[in-house]
């Protein structure tokens, strides 16, 4: 069961980066709240898709797809403005302060979905805000872009 949900993950990665870029301008609904009702019965289940009805399990490859499009995101970024500080093109006091919004480290997917329900069920004021907007807050703040990395 593990390899066929990683494989429907990479598809369904593929297929909503497609659509994102092909729907670039278009807005879908994607705040705190619908993520949190995604991600939280994958939770529950143990990071499993084992045993979730058809609904569930489409939700859970949703959240696993957004928050691991989110975590390589910032992995590349921490990447980047290392190379740039490596290069001398920022200072670490300018690295410190982009990186803090823009960056992660390397955690697994299952680490950020937790950061994001705890961040959510703490938060039920920013239910309302874009999936993404707190991303510093659940992300970047607990797992922050090392210097030298």
């Amino acid at each position: 069961m593990k390899g066929i949900f990683k494989l429907y993950i990479f598809k369904l990665i593929i297929l909503s980066l497609t659509m994102i870029f092909i729907s670039f301008g278009a807005s879908a609904k994607s705040d705190v709240e619908m993520y949190y009702k995604y991600c939280k019965p994958y939770q529950n289940n143990g990071f499993s898709a084992d045993g979730l009805n058809e609904t569930k399990l489409t939700n859970s490859l949703k959240c696993v797809e957004f928050f691991a499009i989110l975590k390589m995101i910032g992995e590349r970024n921490c990447y980047i403005f290392n190379s740039l500080r490596k290069n001398n093109r920022i200072n670490d006091k300018s690295f410190i302060e982009v990186a803090r919004f823009t960056a992660n480290s390397t955690p697994s997917v299952d680490a950020i979905i937790s950061s994001f329900i705890k961040y959510a069920e703490n938060n039920p004021a920013s239910w309302v805000l874009r999936v993404d907007t707190p991303a510093p807050e659940y992300l970047s703040k607990e797992f922050p872009c090392k210097l030298g990395n």
